[in-house]
């Protein structure tokens, strides 16, 4: 099964890294909430084992937050392989916008940017 690999770094306490990241995932559950079923996750001290149902394939994976890193590794189904790099794109956007010192947890989570030109305005 191909699998995806992420750390990401953070200087925030642990359990608020916690905190954010079980938001972050509650939001992305309701956000994808007509694409996913069988949400399952778990946390066990400072490590969350996750699993979700899409197009009929599970995929899973493991969140372990680390004094100043956060890891998230995960396998998915050869059905999605195709999809590696947005999945590991949007979880890592996602993650580091989470992560940031100044971030609060109501910002909802975002696809990966498109990387335009940013407009300009009068």
């Amino acid at each position: 099964m191909p699998s995806f690999h992420l750390d990401i770094n953070h200087s925030l306490d642990p359990a608020e890294v916690r905190r954010r990241a079980d938001d972050l995932l509650n939001q992305l559950g309701d956000k994808f909430s007509g694409h996913v079923s069988d949400v399952n996750q778990a946390w066990d001290g400072m490590s969350n084992n996750f699993s979700f149902r899409a197009a009929g394939a599970t995929v899973k994976g493991t969140i372990e937050i680390q004094p100043s890193l956060l890891v998230i590794r995960g396998e998915i189904p050869w059905t999605f392989a195709f999809f590696k790099g947005k999945i590991e794109s949007v979880l890592r956007e996602n993650a580091e916008k989470m992560l940031a010192p100044d971030s609060g947890t109501n910002a909802a989570p975002q696809p990966p940017s498109t990387g335009g030109a940013p407009s300009e305005t009068a």
